[in-house]
């Protein structure tokens, strides 16, 4: 029996995504799941090529976008 249940899917975080870049504490609360769950989506859909992470005031703050097709 599964102990957890998966609330999210990358389709979530993509859709999210549209438009401007956005920090994941931004995502998190759009989403409405907790800042390290945005954290382990975004790093898989970043391994995917699916989005990027775009570095701002010398790595002090991360955005999060998604890749042009």
């Amino acid at each position: 029996m599964a102990r957890f249940k998966q609330q999210y899917t990358e389709s979530d975080f993509l859709e999210v995504l549209k438009g401007d870049c956005k920090t994941v504490g931004y995502i998190a609360k759009l989403i409405g799941c907790a800042r390290s769950t945005a954290v382990l989506y975004l790093d898989k859909l970043k391994g995917e090529g699916k989005v990027i992470k775009i570095s701002v005031d010398d790595g002090a703050l991360f955005v999060w976008k998604i890749v042009k097709e």
